[in-house]
C-alpha cells in the first residue's frame, strides 16, 4: 500500500483485526516520525520533543550520535542524539505487534542503473523528459484550497519550481525571498530578476538575526542539535511566507538529484587523476600540496586527500569536524572510545551497496540517502512547521529522483559545471545569469560573525562552567579553537557546531522540566482558545 502512495507523509495506522500498528515515512524523508521502544510499549510521534515530554522516556545522550553529528552537522537516521530514541529512515515502514520484533523495511530505494544499462541518450531528449516530469510534479502540488506561494532564492532550483508556477497559474505567483544587511552575503538581486521575468507578486525581507534568542528556539524546535547555518534563514524566510499564504513550494534535491554541488566536480576530478598512471598520481599529489600559503590553502589539503578513499575523501568536503580534530578537543573517556572514523567507516558501506555506475553516481546515491533527508529536509520541516505552514518540494517527488538516478553521469556533469541536463531542460524559462553563476547557497556569515557579533556569546557558552561539567571537551582546545579564529583561521563551522550543542543540552537536558512546561502550558492555550 505505502508504495502507491505519492507525496510527503508520515503515519501511524492501527489494524483492529489484527492488532498491530504500521508506521510508515514517504520516500525521500520530507516527513519526520520518531519511536521509542520502552518497558511499557512502543512511543512514537512526528517530534522528538513530543517524546522528550513523556518522563517515561529516557534521555540518555548517545556518544555515538554525537561524534557522527560533529562531523556532519547533523544526527544521521535511524539514530537521534538519545540513546534508545530512533527515527525511521525515509523510503520505511515498520510493523509493531504481529509477535516479531518490530524492524524498519524499505519499501523503495533509490534505483541508480549501473553505467552498463544506461546506454548512450541525447542531450534534448533527456532535458525534454526532465523538463515534462518536473512541470508534472510541480502541477500536482499547486492542488489547494489555501493561498500558495514559493520560496525564492535566486537559484536555479526555486527559479526553475517559480517558472513551472507561473506556466501553470492564471495568476501572478506569490514569490518570497530574505537578504542579508551586507550585500555580499545576500542573493536578492537573482531572487528579482526572477521575480521580474514571471511578473510574481514578490516580497522579500532584510534580516539581522538575533542569535541569542534565535538559537534556543531553533535548539527546541529541533529537539536534538542541529547545526547548518542555513536553518537561521530559513526559519526568518518561512516566518515571513506564513504572514501571505499557508503553503509554500521549494526547490530543495535538485542538487542532490541533479549534481549541483561543487564538491561533485571536485570528486569527479580527483576520480579522473586517479584513473592515471600510479606515478603520476603520487607527482599530481605532491604538486598540489606544494601550492603557495594563502588562498591556494584548499589545493594544498585537496592534494593531501587525493590518496584518500573515496569515502574519506568526500568526507573531507562536507565535514566540520575531522576524526583527528574530534580526538584533538574530545575529553580522555571520549577520544578513547572514538579512535576511528566511524562516519567515514558508515559512508563507506553506503557507497560499496550503491548499483550507481560511477563516483559522481555514488555520491550522489550517498547524499539521497543522507544529507538530503537528515539535513536539508528536515532544516525546511522544522523551520516551516514551526510557523504552521505547509512546504511542499517537488524536486523531491519520487518521479524526479527516478528519472534523475537513470540519467548518466555525463548528462548531469559537463566540464566542471553540474546540472547540465537541468538547466538545458530550462534554458528558455530561467535568466543565463541565473544558470550561468556559481552556486551559492543559503549561508550565513558565521565566519565573520564569530569575530564580531558572536565573538563574546560563543566564548561564555564554551568556556562556561556548565560547559565543561558535561566532561566532553578538553576546555582548553576549545578555547585554543576559540583564539585561532579570532587570529585570523577559520574554524566558524567547528565553532558554530560547538555552539548549537551547547545551547541545546541548555534548552532539552539542563532544561527538560522548563520545555516539558511550555508545552504543557501552550497545550492549555490551544484548548482555551479552541473552546
Amino acid at each position: 500500500m505505502t508504495a502507491r502512495l505519492r507525496g510527503m507523509f508520515a503515519f501511524a495506522l492501527w489494524d483492529k483485526k489484527r492488532a498491530t500498528l504500521l508506521l510508515a515515512r514517504d520516500r525521500l524523508g520530507q516527513k519526520p516520525l520518531y519511536y521509542a521502544m520502552r518497558r511499557d510499549g512502543l512511543a512514537f510521534a512526528s517530534e522528538l520533543g513530543a517524546l522528550l515530554c513523556d518522563p517515561a522516556t529516557a534521555s540518555e545522550l548517545d556518544s555515538a550520535a554525537l561524534d557522527a553529528y560533529l562531523a556532519l552537522q547533523y544526527v544521521p537516521s535511524p539514530w537521534t542524539i538519545f540513546r534508545g530514541i530512533h527515527r525511521l529512515p525515509p523510503g520505511s515502514q515498520m510493523v509493531v505487534g504481529c509477535g516479531e520484533e518490530p524492524v524498519p523495511r524499505r519499501y523503495w530505494e533509490i534505483d541508480f542503473k549501473p553505467a552498463s544499462e544506461l546506454g548512450d541518450l541525447d542531450l534534448d531528449t533527456a532535458a525534454r523528459e526532465v523538463r515534462r516530469t518536473v512541470e508534472q510534479a510541480v502541477r500536482v502540488r499547486l492542488m489547494s484550497d489555501v493561498p500558495l506561494g514559493a520560496f525564492l532564492s535566486g537559484g536555479i532550483d526555486s527559479s526553475t519550481i517559480v517558472a513551472c508556477m507561473a506556466l501553470a497559474s492564471s495568476e501572478p505567483v506569490k514569490t518570497f525571498s530574505i537578504g542579508f544587511d551586507e550585500e555580499r552575503d545576500s542573493e536578492l538581486e537573482f531572487a528579482r530578476m526572477v521575480a521580474k521575468r514571471w511578473n510574481t507578486d514578490h516580497h522579500e525581507q532584510i534580516v539581522s538575526p538575533d542569535m541569542i534568542s534565535v538559537l534556543p528556539r531553533l535548539a527546541r524546535h529541533h529537539g536534538q542539535p542541529f547545526a547548518d547555518p542555513s536553518a537561521v534563514p530559513t526559519h526568518y524566510l518561512s516566518e515571513m511566507t506564513r504572514r501571505h499564504v499557508t503553503v509554500a513550494l521549494s526547490g530543495d534535491a535538485g542538487d542532490e538529484a541533479f549534481g549541483g554541488y561543487r564538491r561533485y566536480v571536485w570528486a569527479h576530478v580527483a576520480h579522473t587523476i586517479l584513473r592515471l598512471p600510479a606515478p603520476l598520481v603520487n607527482v599530481t599529489a605532491r604538486l598540489l600540496m606544494r601550492t603557495p600559503t594563502g588562498p591556494g590553502h584548499w589545493v594544498r589539503d585537496y592534494g593531501a586527500r587525493l590518496l584518500d578513499d573515496e569515502a574519506r575523501r568526500y568526507l573531507s568536503y562536507i565535514r566540520h569536524f575531522s576524526a583527528e580534530e574530534k580526538r584533538d578537543i574530545y575529553s580522555a573517556d571520549l577520544a578513547v572510545e572514538f579512535n576511528s572514523d566511524r562516519t567515514a567507516t558508515r559512508f563507506a558501506e553506503i557507497l560499496a551497496r550503491s548499483r550507481a555506475g560511477d563516483s559522481l553516481g555514488r555520491l550522489m546515491d550517498l547524499d539521497l540517502q543522507t544529507y538530503l533527508p537528515d539535513d536539508i529536509l528536515v532544516k525546511v520541516d522544522i523551520a516551516s512547521m514551526t510557523h504552521s505552514l505547509e512546504a511542499r518540494s517537488p524536486l523531491c517527488d519520487h518521479r524526479v529522483i527516478e528519472l534523475a538516478a537513470s540519467l548518466p553521469s555525463y548528462l548531469k556533469l559537463r566540464g566542471l559545471t553540474g546540472k547540465h541536463v537541468l538547466k538545458r531542460a530550462f534554458a528558455d524559462l530561467v535568466p543565463w545569469s541565473i544558470l550561468d553563476r556559481k552556486k551559492k547557497g543559503f549561508s550565513m556569515p558565521v565566519k565573520r560573525w564569530f569575530r564580531t557579533t558572536l565573538r563574546d556569546y560563543a566564548r561564555d557558552m564554551l568556556l562556561s562552567r556548565q560547559a565543561a561539567e558535561r566532561g566532553l571537551f578538553r576546555v582548553d582546545r576549545v578555547a585554543d579553537l576559540i583564539d585561532r579564529h579570532q587570529a585570523g583561521q577559520d574554524h566558524g563551522d567547528r565553532l558554530w557546531n560547538l555552539l548549537a550543542l551547547e545551547v541545546w543540552f541548555r534548552e532539552m537536558v539542563d532544561g527538560r522540566q522548563g520545555f516539558i512546561d511550555r508545552v504543557a502550558q501552550s497545550a492549555s492555550e490551544a484548548v482555551l482558545a479552541s473552546a
